[in-house]
């Protein structure tokens, strides 16, 4: 039995019985099962990035674009924040999961109260902390760039992938972050 080759470059796999498969033995995106992922994108964030802003503002790098292919199809969003924080105790670091400009997963509205994804409040100065988000979204058609925004409270300075009060030391960490989106078949 002859091994199997894989050839990225010509997009074939070699050495089947048959000889291979061809782009039009493949199955369409349209044909997968409901629950397929057809697609996946995914970007790393390494660098810090910091905030003194009460108005949510882009995280650099923590944007991914989709093309659907399917415009009645969801998107799968996930994200992991190796490490949000803040540098005064009291204060708050807000974060935001978008597609474009509509903000997605927010918790209840109730009074005044701000309404985010995720938050990092604790009375401790320099606190920090990972976060995780999930969300299944239902784009339609077309483009969709999502998207991690943040905000501090009142007047304090919010981080990601570093504390608050980074130095040049072992007790300092950083961390990564990554923005992942997946397109479901409905």
């Amino acid at each position: 039995m002859a091994p199997l080759v894989l050839n990225g470059s010509a997009n074939t796999i070699g050495g089947l019985a048959v000889g291979g498969i061809s782009s039009t033995k493949a199955i369409a995106a349209a044909a997968m099962p409901s629950e397929s992922i057809i697609q996946v994108k995914s970007f790393t964030k390494t660098d810090p990035f910091t905030t003194t802003s009460t108005s949510l503002v882009d995280v650099t790098d923590l944007t991914i674009s989709l093309t659907m292919t399917v415009a009645t199809n969801k998107v799968l969003v996930t994200v992991s924040l190796g490490m949000m924080g803040m540098v005064t105790a009291g204060q708050g670091c807000e974060v935001a999961l978008m597609r474009g400009s509509t903000l997605l997963a927010l918790g209840d509205s109730a009074g005044s109260r701000t309404r985010v994804t995720a938050a990092l409040c604790g009375d401790v100065n320099h606190e920090t902390s990972p976060g995780i988000i999930t969300y299944l979204d239902t784009p339609g058609t077309g483009t969709h760039a999502y998207k991690i925004q943040m905000a501090t409270q009142d007047s304090g300075t919010a981080t990601i992938n570093q504390r608050g009060d980074d130095a040049d030391g072992a007790s300092y960490q950083r961390a990564s972050s990554t923005i992942t989106v997946m397109e479901v078949v409905a």
